[in-house]
C-alpha cells in the first residue's frame, strides 16, 4: 500500500501497524487512517497483538497479495466499536487498510450506527444487505 496525500504523518507505529494522522480535509470526518501489513513468511498463529477498548467505527479494506502484489480475496469490512481489549491474530501476508470514523458522522456518511457493529467485524455486503431487508420491512 502507498501512502499519499491524505494523511499528514505518522501518529503511531507498531509492528505492521501504522496510525496516520488524516490531512485537513479527512480531519473533520476520519480520527485516522491505519494499516496493518504482515509478512508473507509470517507463520499462522505465530503473532498477535492485543487491541485495546475503543469506541470508534472502522471502514476497512483487507486482502492478501499475491507475488505479483496483485490483492487476492479482498474484503471491505466494518469494524465495530470494542468494549473490551482482545487478541488480533497476524495472519501471513494479511494487509488492512482503514479509516477510523470519528463517531459523530458513521451514521450521516455510513448509514452505520457504531452500536450495531460492537466487538464485532461485519462483511459490508452483509450490511447492505440487511439494511436492504429493514428498509423492505417497512
Amino acid at each position: 500500500m502507498t501512502h499519499t496525500a491524505l494523511t499528514a504523518g505518522i501518529r503511531h507505529e507498531l509492528g505492521g501497524y501504522r496510525e496516520h494522522r488524516p490531512v485537513a480535509e479527512l480531519a473533520r470526518y476520519a480520527e485516522s487512517l491505519w494499516t496493518h501489513r504482515t509478512p508473507a513468511a509470517t507463520s499462522p498463529g505465530g503473532g498477535m497483538h492485543r487491541v485495546l477498548p475503543d469506541p470508534s467505527l472502522n471502514l476497512a479494506f483487507c486482502c492478501r497479495r499475491d507475488p505479483d502484489g496483485r490483492a487476492i480475496q479482498p474484503r471491505l469490512l466494518v469494524i465495530g466499536p470494542k468494549t473490551r481489549p482482545f487478541l488480533f491474530r497476524f495472519q501471513p501476508g494479511h494487509e488492512i487498510a482503514a479509516v477510523k470514523v470519528k463517531l459523530e458522522w458513521a451514521r450521516a456518511l455510513l448509514g452505520l450506527d457504531p452500536a450495531d457493529h460492537r466487538d464485532r467485524e461485519d462483511d459490508v455486503a452483509c450490511v447492505v444487505c440487511k439494511g436492504r431487508e429493514l428498509l423492505g420491512a417497512l
